[in-house]
């Protein structure tokens, strides 16, 4: 064995041991709902014992609750047996379609236990982290003595495995741990320290060095001049990579760039700049800076703050670049359909028949289509760092649905070569899909137009906003009697409903989105012509 394996085996060990305390520490129930609460659980499920987070999605919708889903309803009853039984202390409440859970607030005695636990949890660690670094240790039989110059690549210890007898070595007594060191500085006071088993790579000329595990340096990043401190397969990494060493940021004592570090810095130097999780949004110079918020004076203890992550920031950076680098422009309208409220009373036993809920959607996604192929520059993007329309010639329909996790964008793709009862089902799996968590990212990329069915939640108007890259969004709306004057001038209560469409004035023009939006509403009105395209 080696010194760089052994070095490679006991961070290993020693990462193994940190992941078991991480795992402990996540299954402590504490006041507040953390779905990582229940991912330790095992649920019978068809005579075998699974993780829950195998056959069931944990959300935290607020501070005090959790909802479990699972994608078997059947699985459900196995899955509140499992959480009753553990010793969580839960009592799960099953509505149909899931689980809820409250978390009740934490008691004098429960802080108590959760104080000895997480010792107890942090002592065990303690213990096998001592435990994996007295093993490596015992390995390693000392060749030079503390304060000794040694030339370039002489060695300067063997490795053997425990009760392994070594030639040549006659009195090289058992390290102990709390005397291990590496080469020190010449005339150095010797010190007690608990050393660690990093490597670096010497000066090519006799030198003696200081021991870097007794600095209280902090790791430094960016490059660096003069000689880089850094593992020499991170040096050769670097090479092969054509990555010069200066450039990685070092994550080892003194700034040592190790193994992990290149990779680390070639997969950041491949993959497209991620957003931050953390910090203000980065506005582009000469725009004022954001607002700061301030609670009311005394009252701020009746305020709870939750960190903007996952889902929901990543729909606020969506809407704040589509403010950002889209000329958004309202086009309103409203349609007659009366006709297609008949014709879709007409062909719902018909499709039940066929295990499909027909809804207005299908008919609208239908008559966009129709109307995008007439009108192609609603079909379009624009391509800023090229400066380029792109115009397409395919048609994948983007369908906001609102899920507890945020807005989500499924994509039906194709939607031109499809039928009504097509889209139907192909709605409806996408939708509960989105619901339920489990869109592919192949489901939710690559929308050429987007429709939001806003009148599912009741609201008469809106102006919805665009969904990059496409070049406009329509807002459907809620269909609602209203007195509507007929073509022979009489009055009569017809299903009306508006249609808000939003449009990207860099690319479409307003005459051309309103004749888009009137050309949707001539078909909409005249339902039958929906159906000649099968």
């Amino acid at each position: 064995m080696t010194l760089k394996e052994l070095y490679a085996e006991t961070r290993s060990h020693m990462q193994k041991s940190l992941e078991v305390l991480e795992h402990n520490l996540a299954g402590l129930r504490t006041g507040r709902a953390n779905p990582a609460l229940l991912l330790h659980l095992k649920v019978e499920y068809y005579g075998a014992h699974v993780p829950l987070n195998q056959i069931a999605t944990v959300t935290a919708p607020d501070p005090r609750t959790l909802v479990v889903q699972s994608w078997d309803q059947n699985a459900l009853k196995a899955i509140e047996k499992a959480i009753r039984d553990s010793d969580l202390g839960l009592n799960p409440s099953n509505k149909g379609d899931a689980l809820y859970i409250n978390i009740p607030p934490l008691t004098e005695e429960r802080r108590k236990d959760l104080v000895r636990a997480v010792r107890q949890y942090a002592e065990e660690g303690r213990v096998a982290i001592r435990n994996i670094r007295r093993e490596a240790l015992d390995k390693l039989k000392k060749l030079a003595k503390e304060g000794e110059v040694v030339k370039v690549h002489a060695p300067i210890a063997l490795i053997a495995e425990p009760g392994e007898a070594v030639e040549g070595v006659k009195e090289a007594p058992p390290v102990q741990a709390v005397e291990e060191r590496s080469i020190v500085e010449p005339g150095l006071p010797a010190k007690e320290e608990k050393e660690d088993l990093s490597l670096f790579e010497p000066d090519p000329t006799q030198v003696a060095v200081k021991n870097p595990f007794l600095s209280g340096e902090k790791p430094q990043e960016g490059a660096r001049p003069g000689r880089v401190l850094a593992v020499p397969a991170a040096r050769k990494l670097a090479r092969e990579l054509g990555i010069p060493i200066e450039e990685v940021p070092g994550s080892g004592p003194l700034g040592r760039v190790r193994v992990e570090d290149v990779r680390a810095y070639a997969e950041r130097r491949k993959a497209p700049p991620e957003r931050p999780e953390e910090g203000p949004q980065v506005l582009p110079a000469g725009f004022p800076p954001p607002p700061k918020y301030a609670p009311p004076k005394g009252y701020e203890h009746l305020e709870e703050r939750v960190p903007l992550r996952g889902i929901r920031r990543t729909i606020a950076q969506g809407l704040w670049q589509s403010h950002l680098y889209t000329v958004r422009t309202l086009n309103v309208d409203e349609a007659d359909l009366t006709e297609l409220v008949r014709l879709r009373e007409r062909l719902k036993p018909q499709a039940e028949a066929q295990g499909v809920k027909l809804t207005y959607l299908p008919f609208i996604v239908k008559a966009v289509v129709r109307a995008l192929k007439k009108f192609p520059m609603l079909n379009t993007s624009l391509d800023e760092e090229r400066q380029e329309i792109v115009y397409k010639r395919y048609y994948h329909i983007g369908l906001a649905v609102a899920t507890e996790r945020g807005l989500i964008v499924p994509v039906v793709r194709d939607a031109d070569r499809k039928s009504v009862l097509e889209l139907a089902q192909e709605i409806a799996e996408l939708s509960q899909k989105a619901r339920e968590g489990r869109l592919a990212p192949e489901e939710v990329t690559g929308s050429t137009f987007t429709i939001t069915n806003i009148g599912s939640v009741g609201a008469t108007l809106s102006f919805p906003i665009i969904h990059l890259p496409d070049a406009a969004i329509l807002g459907v709306h809620s269909i609602r009697k209203r007195p509507w004057v007929m073509p022979d001038g009489s009055i009569r209560p017809r299903d009306i409903m508006f249609l808000s469409l939003s449009f990207d004035h860099r690319l479409v023009d307003g005459a051309e989105a309103a004749m888009f939006t009137r050309e949707v509403i001539r078909l909409l009105e005249n339902p039958d012509l929906l159906l000649l395209e099968m």
